[in-house]
């Protein structure tokens, strides 16, 4: 799968202002902390986002085997997908999306952005 299909998946996943979180990766139904991969997992961060977008491909390419979050962090999509984001912001994605100034709105265009990149 493509660097840009994993980001848009990971935008779409945080596309309404209630699925997008500041300081945690992912939270549940109840607003508990839990594993981005899971799918107990509702409300993401933009590095949860890209975690949660990658575990559907790593896990077709397991052959159904469901891929641990440690293994997708590994991941050459997933560190990819990272470093684009990265570069947008000039700095690491999880320190900006939890930055007190940070809105949805500037995360989206983030995601925008870097989409945009991965087309080049």
């Amino acid at each position: 799968m493509k660097t840009r299909t994993l980001l848009e998946e990971a935008r779409d996943l945080i596309e309404e202002p209630s699925a997008w979180i500041k300081g945690y990766r992912a939270l549940d139904e109840n607003g508990s902390s839990t594993d981005a991969t899971g799918a107990d997992a509702i409300q993401f961060c933009a590095e949860g986002a890209m975690l949660h977008a990658c575990r559907d491909v790593l896990t077709r390419v397991n052959g159904g085997v469901p891929a641990s979050t440690r293994r997708i962090s590994k991941s050459l999509r997933y560190r990819v997908c990272l470093n684009v984001l990265d570069s947008v912001v000039d700095c690491d994605i999880s320190i900006y999306n939890d930055h007190p100034a940070t809105t949805h709105e500037d995360i989206l265009r983030v995601f925008d952005r870097a989409i945009a990149k991965a087309w080049e």
